[in-house]
């Protein structure tokens, strides 16, 4: 073999390390940093959680032998619409091991929803900005790979005109500005964002 698999090659676990950086940065910048213990232990936590929640979807469905076994985020990776219980437990987790309490929300629905790339990069960019270091956004995204679609999850710390900072699992410090878009993705623009699929999470004031 010339070439040894990598972590994420087969699995699909950037949500949850997404997650386990947003938490790793907030508790520093809190001033009560989680031990590496505490670390795998939120991920196994918010894994379980996110488990326990697809089994109980899956026995309401009219025929759950038939459907996506719950174990599949293993290797299919996780949507937006699973990321809510798993941030129930980072909050729960967060308060419970170090008193640090977590504001969330989804700064780029309802009004504030972008209708362009200039507007969907300034309204991250701002939010950002008004949490004055506190704050993380987890940001998903998409791109062509071998004739089908991918998607990943990452943890942005910050923002400038051209670049998002990230804290990122496997794919690198910046996400380039010049190469995303909020439309069709492109060769130029492969990577497109999604205003539902962020979250910013900061430190409750």
């Amino acid at each position: 073999m010339r070439s040894p698999m990598k972590q994420g090659d087969l699995d699909g676990l950037c949500g949850l390390y997404a997650l386990v950086n947003a938490a790793s940065y907030l508790s520093i910048k809190a001033g009560r940093p989680l031990r590496g213990k505490e670390r795998l232990e939120l991920f196994q936590r918010m894994a379980l959680r996110l488990y326990h929640c697809l089994e109980q979807r899956r026995s309401r469905r009219r025929d759950p032998d038939s459907a996506t076994p719950s174990i599949a985020f293993l290797w299919e990776g996780t949507s937006v619409r699973d990321l809510p219980p798993m941030l129930d437990e980072l909050r729960g987790f967060l308060l419970e091991k170090a008193e640090i309490r977590i504001e969330r929300s989804q700064p780029l629905l309802g009004n504030s929803r972008p209708q362009s790339l200039e507007q969907f990069w300034s309204r991250l960019r701002e939010s950002l900005d008004q949490g004055r270091g506190k704050s993380v956004a987890i940001v998903g995204y998409t791109w062509h790979s071998d004739g089908g679609e991918e998607g990943h999850w990452t943890c942005v710390k910050a923002m400038t005109e051209r670049r998002m900072i990230r804290l990122d699992s496997v794919k690198g410090k910046f996400l380039l500005r010049s190469r995303v878009t909020v439309r069709g993705p492109t060769r130029r623009h492969p990577y497109k964002l999604a205003p539902h699929d962020v979250y910013l999470l900061g430190l409750e004031s």
